[in-house]
Order: structure tokens, then C-alpha cells, then sequence
């Protein structure tokens, strides 16, 4: 119930990762690479046209802190993440103001954090179509040809547009 043992995929923002939640001061943040001796953040990737190092927004911050932050010690540590045991494959996904992710989820997003071991994805970014979209097919493509995968997306946040509150990725 901690997610000891299990590694979370997200993209978002960016992370702070001098935030005590994230901090390894044993291991330096693997950037575009792979390292499971980091305490928490075992890959941080971003990729040319999207993404860096910083989390500009906050948003990314606060979503991965909502589901795996852990503080090592002192009194934030009652502010640890739904499973602060686990840890994370993060994509930088946050350029030029906006979120940008990758056009082919399916292929360019999904498969190197999947190879490392994520098995969940949770993704904070979504779009206001009601309409099935590339990126929800992209999802569940990846989903039906990888069976242990699961991606979820947050709702939305705009649940004063009735039937438009909760849109397709």
C-alpha cells in the first residue's frame, strides 16, 4: 500500500528536485538516464522540443508530490505522497509555456519508462474534447499491447462546463 516496490510513470512540468520530498544527497538526479539507486526520482527525461530540468509551473511538482513524495525526516514528512515508497520515471514534458508532449505517446512516451519498470502512469494534463482523440487511441494502444500497463489521467478541472468537464486526453 506504500508502493514499495513499484515504479510510477508521470509527465508534467518539470520537478523541484530540491524540494526534501525528491532530494538524494547520495545520488545526483539521473538526467536523460537511468539510475534505480536514486532514492526517488530514478529517470528524469526531457528531449529537445519538450521539456528541461525545472519545473517553471509548480504543476509537475505537485502532482508527482501527490503520489510518491516521501521527506526522509522532520515534520514534512506528514505531507508524504499516496505512496511515498515508490519510485519514479519522470518526463519533463513543459516547453515554450505549455505542456508539450510528444505527438506518438505510443511510441515515444510510453515504451522507455514501461522498459524500466513503470507499470502505472498518472498524467495531470488532458484536453476538452469529449471525442475519442489520437492521444487517448495512442493510450490505449500502448495499454492493449502491454497488459500489465496501466495510464490514468486526471479528470479535469473544470466541472463547471457540465458534459465538457471530464475531457479525453
Amino acid at each position: 500500500l506504500t508502493g514499495a516496490g513499484q515504479i510510477i510513470g508521470i509527465a508534467d512540468t518539470g520537478i523541484d528536485m530540491n524540494l526534501c520530498f525528491f532530494k538524494d544527497n547520495t545520488h545526483a538526479t539521473p538526467i536523460n538516464s537511468f539510475n534505480a539507486q536514486h532514492r526517488k526520482v530514478i529517470s528524469y527525461r526531457h528531449h529537445g522540443s519538450w521539456g528541461n530540468t525545472i519545473d517553471e509551473e509548480g504543476h509537475g511538482s505537485h502532482t508527482t508530490g501527490s503520489l510518491v513524495a516521501h521527506a526522509q525526516s522532520g515534520p514534512d514528512n506528514q505531507y508524504n505522497g499516496m505512496a511515498p515508497d515508490a519510485k519514479l520515471i519522470f518526463d519533463d514534458i513543459y516547453a515554450h509555456g505549455d505542456l508539450s508532449p510528444p505527438d506518438d505517446l505510443e511510441h515515444d512516451l510510453f515504451p522507455v519508462p514501461y522498459a524500466h519498470g513503470a507499470r502505472v502512469r498518472s498524467e495531470s494534463w488532458g484536453g476538452d474534447s469529449i471525442f475519442y482523440t489520437t492521444s487517448a487511441r495512442e493510450a490505449d494502444a500502448f495499454s492493449r499491447s502491454h497488459r500489465g500497463f496501466l495510464v490514468v489521467w486526471a479528470a479535469g478541472n473544470d466541472g463547471d462546463l457540465g458534459m465538457f468537464t471530464s475531457g479525453a486526453a
